[in-house]
């Protein structure tokens, strides 16, 4: 089974005391407002792990690490998924 984990960023501690409910099938997926610093600290906690994970924005795009999604390939994600869970 696979879990589609969705997150509201607010920050670095917030994302890393919720990473551990993530399984070996399941992917994250990253809203909200975040600038160039939180990406670039969002793709380095990432960067040696095997998490698949997104970010959304309004203007989809590959940066880096991760992917930029927009509002309707997370809404294909959330059908994907067997099941979605929100961190708040």
């Amino acid at each position: 089974m696979n879990t589609l984990h969705q997150c509201h960023w607010s920050s670095q501690l917030h994302l890393s005391s919720h990473i551990h409910l993530i399984g070996p099938n399941d992917s994250l997926v990253i809203y909200g407002s975040f600038g160039i610093e939180d990406i670039q600290s969002i793709a380095d906690f990432f960067a040696e792990t095997n998490i698949i994970w997104y970010l959304v924005s309004q203007q989809p795009h590959e940066n880096n690490n991760q992917l930029m999604i927009d509002h309707t390939q997370w809404l294909k994600l959330i059908i994907d998924h067997n099941n979605t869970y929100t961190w708040k």
